[in-house]
């Protein structure tokens, strides 16, 4: 009894710790140099497919939900059982991601930034403001209708990228390049 939350805690702090890391290794594998319709494709395709398994599994008799049946039935606390662990909520995530970051990197944010290096101090700000602002829009209350709730998501986590890529970086290179010249050396 109790030990739902630390449970939840440690998971959470593994799941950062290895983006970071997996971010970092594929850090030089990134797809910058794609099309908009690359990422269009993927999330249409992503969608697409997982609909059409989730569909045949269903007409195949093949209760999918069994999870949340045996949860429902023995879970201590009914709050533990909510939408976002349901696997359609994974995929609405990914999905929005990977159209998001399309978006982020086609952005006029993120190509007026391209060909700049942020400094390693503007990269720690950024880096910083982005934990600050993505755990805000975590946390944001969602609504309760299931559709609604899907649909916050879905632009929830399509904004993400955009605001990690694009809007961040170039928030914070014009905050140092207005400081630079009101203050030259």
């Amino acid at each position: 009894e109790g030990k739902g939350p630390v449970v939840t805690a440690s998971s959470r702090c593994l799941s950062t710790f290895l983006g970071i890391a997996l971010g970092w290794l594929l850090e030089s594998r990134a797809p910058l140099d794609r099309e908009l319709s690359f990422y269009l494709q993927a999330s249409l395709f992503l969608l697409l497919s997982s609909q059409t398994t989730y569909w045949t599994l269903i007409a195949l008799g093949v209760d999918l939900n069994w999870s949340l049946s045996l949860a429902t039935k023995w879970c201590a606390d009914p709050k533990w059982i909510r939408i976002d662990t349901r696997p359609f909520a994974s995929l609405n995530r990914d999905v929005a991601t990977a159209l998001g970051l399309g978006l982020a990197l086609h952005s006029s944010y993120y190509n007026h930034l391209k060909w700049e290096k942020l400094s390693r101090s503007q990269r720690v700000w950024c880096a910083g403001l982005a934990t600050l602002v993505l755990k805000v829009l975590s946390d944001a209350v969602q609504p309760e209708h299931t559709a609604l709730w899907y649909g916050v998501t879905f632009v929830k986590y399509a904004t993400f990228p955009w605001v990690v890529i694009a809007l961040l970086p170039r928030l914070v290179h014009s905050v140092a390049s207005r400081k630079i010249m009101a203050h030259p050396t």
